[in-house]
């Protein structure tokens, strides 16, 4: 979906099927919209919005990409890299707020650790930690690759 659609939508929703709740919030961030290009709702919670940014981006990215940086054996090994950081994110973008629902938190965490947190926590708390370690490893990923995001 691109953005003017996606943007498009949320309109519709904002002013037909939300009419009275929020109209003059509505009216402020259409302007908004129209003066810079975006609204104050992209701005509560900077990292979601970077993150749905990116994700199309770095998916567009991971097709086109024609050279990979020297700290990587080859294309295949750069591509793979890539591939699994889209699907990295694009769990950050799916299960942001419903961390509790995050699937895959064995991949996050370590069999020691798993052991460990489900004496004293229950799966939703696991989950929860989880997520916070995928995000923490795609930053991670992202601040020392983000330099050779270039093709």
């Amino acid at each position: 979906m691109s953005k003017f659609t996606e943007t498009v939508s949320d309109l519709c929703y904002d002013i037909i099927i939300n009419p009275l709740h929020d109209l003059k919030y509505n009216i402020k961030w259409l302007y908004q919209r129209i003066k810079r290009g975006f609204d104050d709702r992209e701005i509560w919670n900077i990292d979601d919005t970077f993150y749905k940014w990116l994700l199309p981006r770095l998916k567009l990215f991971a097709e086109k990409t024609v050279c990979y940086p020297e700290n990587y054996k080859s294309m295949s090994s750069w591509q793979k890299e890539l591939i699994n950081r889209v699907t990295q994110l694009e769990l950050i973008v799916t299960y942001n707020y419903d961390e509790h629902n995050f699937p895959e938190f064995k991949r996050y965490l370590t069999t020691k650790e798993l052991e460990e947190y489900r004496k004293n926590m229950d799966e939703n708390q696991i989950k929860y930690i989880a997520f916070g370690k995928c995000m923490k490893n795609f930053n991670k990923w992202f601040n020392t690759n983000i330099n050779d995001l270039w093709y």
